[in-house]
């Protein structure tokens, strides 16, 4: 048996639903709004790549080392500049590729396939929130 998580919330009157499965080798994550996979891509980030940015909340244990001008003021960590992004099924947006790089990022594995079909109110909610770091 494939181990499964499953969720769904409502973001701005829209039902959205997040599926989990984590396999030997990779995790699938599925975040629709449309009840359908949508756009299918590979997230690949070496095991011990560095964050676009430190978050504010990771511990520097090098006391001697430069404070960090901008920490991430998220609590979501950065992600990698080395995450490989590999479109498996359609063809990704480049919010879409921001949203891959993100959830890979939360979900610290070093291969995630991510499935997102969201509509354009979910982007638009999105795009307006300046503190989600979206912009259009």
């Amino acid at each position: 048996m494939i181990p499964t998580r499953q969720s769904s919330s409502t973001i701005q009157d829209v039902p959205t639903q997040v599926l989990v499965q984590h396999f030997a080798d990779r995790l699938l994550i599925l975040v629709t709004q449309l009840g359908k996979v949508g756009t299918l891509v590979q997230a690949s980030t070496p095991a011990l790549s560095a964050p676009l940015r430190p978050t504010s909340h990771e511990d520097d244990s090098d006391p001697d080392a430069p404070a960090d001008p901008a920490p991430n003021p998220s609590p979501w960590p950065a992600p990698s500049l080395s995450t490989q992004l590999t479109p498996l099924l359609g063809v990704p947006t480049p919010l879409q590729e921001l949203y891959v790089s993100q959830i890979a990022a939360i979900a610290r594995q070093e291969v995630v396939v991510v499935g997102i079909a969201t509509t354009h109110a979910f982007i638009d909610t999105l795009s307006s929130r300046p503190s989600l770091g979206v912009h259009r």
